[in-house]
C-alpha cells in the first residue's frame, strides 16, 4: 500500500513534467472521426484527452517503456487495456503503440506466460488475454510493427506454456487457478449464474475462454505467416482447427442451436452472451450461425453489464465482429451502435476508460467501417437508419485525407475523400458494401 502511494506521488511529478516541457502525444491534427451524435462525439474527444494523460514514461525496474496507466488508479499497466489502446492510437501513426505492447512481452516470465499486469518493480497479475495478439497484428498490417523476431519467439515460447498449463488431457483448455477463473471477465456471466463454481475443481469448460484461444491461435498463425515462419503458421493454424473442432462437438447444443459451457459432463444451457463467441472464431457453419441469431435479442440485456463489470467491453466488440464475420452487418453494427451509446452515458471516471475505448473501436470499425493499412483503405459502413443524411467524417494525418460518409434515403452510402479541397473520390455504394482502396488515392470522379 505505501509502494502504491510512493509511487503514484512520483508518477504524477513525473507526468506533469513530461506534460509540461513536452508537446501532446495525440492530437485531433492525427486523427479524429465525427458521427451524427454529439455524446458520442464528446466520448471520442474526451477518451483522446483521457488515454494522453493516462501515457507515461518509462519508470521503475519493470516500466522501461512508455506505457498506460490502468484506469483503476494504481500505478500499474494492464495487458487488456494496454493492448485496446494501442489498437486505438494506431490511427494516430504516433509510434506509441509498440511500446504498449511490446512492454508485456519484455517482461514475460521464464517458463513463457505473459503477465497481465506490470507494476514498477515487479509483475502480478496472471497470464494477459488474448487481446495484445490482436494490437500486434493491427501493427503488422499497418506496416509499423518492430523486433518481429523477438516477438515471434515470445509466441512460440508463450504457445509451449500454454499447452503444458492450460490445455486438458482432452484438448480443451482451462484456467491454471480458482483465482484466474474467478478474474477472467470472459467468466463472468457463468459466475453469476452459478456462484461457487471454483473453475479447476469443478472441471470447468468455458466456451468462451476456449473461443478466445481459438481466435488467439489464428491471429498468432497469420502472424507466423507475416514473419515468414510458414512451418509454425500452420501449426498454429490447425492448433486453432483441432479446438475449434472440440468446441464444436462438446459445446454445441443441436436442441437450441446455440453454445453452452460445460461443468464436468454436464452442459449448462444458460443463454449467454459468451455464447456468440465461437462466431468470433468461425467455428460453426452457415446454417448453425443463423439457428444462433434467434438468441441475439435474448442477450442484448447484457449491455447493462458494462456499468458494474466494464472489463467485459472487449467481449461486446467480438460478438459484433463474429457477427459480421458471417455476413449479419446490420446486427453487427447494431449490436456495436448500442454498446457504444450505452457507454457514452456512463460517468466520467477513469474505471470505465475500457469501455469507453471499446465503444470508440466499434464506432470506427464496426459501424463506419473504416480499417487502415499499410497500403489501402478499406470501407464497409453500417449506418444505421436515423444517421441519415448526415454525414460521418473521419480525417486521417497521415495522408491529410477528409472522408464523409453519408447515408442517402435510396439506403445508399455517398462515399467522398478529399484532399485539402481537392475531391479525390467519389462512389455511391450500398449500405453494408465493401471498398478496398489503394493508398495513396489518386484524383478520380467515380459515378454511383
Amino acid at each position: 500500500m505505501m509502494d502504491d502511494i510512493f509511487f503514484n506521488t512520483s508518477l504524477k511529478a513525473l507526468n506533469r513534467v513530461r506534460r509540461y516541457l513536452g508537446s501532446r502525444w495525440l492530437t485531433p491534427g492525427e486523427f479524429d472521426m465525427r458521427v451524427p451524435d454529439e455524446k458520442m462525439n464528446l466520448m471520442m474527444k474526451e477518451l483522446t484527452g483521457e488515454i494522453e494523460a493516462s501515457l507515461s514514461m518509462p519508470f521503475g525496474m519493470k516500466l522501461r517503456r512508455r506505457w498506460l496507466k490502468s484506469g483503476t488508479g494504481e500505478p500499474v499497466a494492464a495487458a487488456t487495456e494496454s493492448a485496446l489502446a494501442s489498437e486505438f492510437i494506431s490511427f494516430y501513426d504516433s509510434g506509441i503503440e509498440n511500446d504498449l505492447t511490446a512492454l508485456f512481452f519484455e517482461n514475460q516470465l521464464d517458463e513463457g506466460a505473459i503477465p497481465d499486469l506490470i507494476r514498477p518493480l515487479r509483475t502480478t497479475g496472471y497470464c494477459a488475454g488474448p487481446y495484445l495478439f490482436n494490437a500486434i497484428w493491427r501493427l503488422a498490417m499497418l506496416g509499423k510493427l518492430r523486433d518481429s523476431d523477438t516477438l515471434f519467439d515470445c509466441m512460440n515460447k508463450f504457445a509451449d506454456w500454454q499447452t503444458i498449463h492450460r490445455k486438458s488431457v482432452e484438448g480443451m483448455y482451462v484456467h491454471t487457478s480458482a483465482a484466474e477463473f474467478s478474474g477472467d471477465p470472459a467468466t463472468l456471466e457463468l459466475r453469476r449464474s452459478h456462484p461457487g463454481l471454483s473453475g479447476v475443481k469443478d472441471s470447468v469448460r468455458s466456451v468462451a475462454f476456449n473461443s478466445l484461444n481459438t481466435c488467439r491461435m489464428q491471429i498468432m498463425s497469420k502472424l507466423a505467416y507475416k514473419f515468414g515462419h510458414n512451418n509454425a503458421a500452420e501449426k498454429f493454424m490447425e492448433s486453432s482447427r483441432a479446438l475449434g473442432e472440440l468446441i464444436h462437438e462438446s459445446m454445441w447444443d443441436e436442441d437450441s442451436g446455440f453454445y453452452y459451457d460445460l461443468v464436468g459432463e454436464t452442459v449448462v444451457r444458460d443463454m449467454a452472451m459468451s455464447g456468440f463467441l465461437p462466431m468470433a472464431a468461425e467455428i460453426p457453419t452457415k446454417e448453425q450461425a443463423e439457428r444462433m441469431m434467434q438468441w441475439l435479442p435474448a442477450v442484448s440485456d447484457r449491455i447493462t453489464l458494462l456499468r458494474s463489470e466494464p472489463s467485459v467491453a472487449p467481449l461486446f466488440r467480438l460478438v459484433a465482429d463474429g457477427l459480421r464475420k458471417y455476413g449479419y452487418y446490420e446486427e453487427g453494427a447494431g449490436y456495436a451502435l448500442s454498446a457504444a451509446l450505452y457507454t457514452a452515458g456512463l460517468e466520467k471516471t477513469t474505471k470505465f476508460m475500457i469501455a469507453r475505448i471499446v465503444a470508440a473501436l466499434m464506432l470506427i470499425e464496426q459501424v463506419a467501417g473504416f480499417l487502415k493499412f499499410r497500403d489501402r483503405y478499406v470501407l464497409h459502413p453500417c449506418l444505421p437508419q436515423e444517421w441519415t443524411g448526415k454525414p460521418v467524417r473521419i480525417y486521417d494525418g497521415e495522408w491529410d485525407y477528409k472522408i464523409s460518409l453519408t447515408l442517402g434515403d435510396d439506403g445508399n452510402v455517398e462515399c467522398r475523400i478529399k484532399d485539402n479541397s481537392t475531391l479525390l473520390y467519389s462512389k455511391s455504394i450500398q449500405n453494408y458494401t465493401l471498398i478496398n482502396l489503394k493508398l495513396p488515392v489518386k484524383p478520380q470522379q467515380l459515378q454511383g
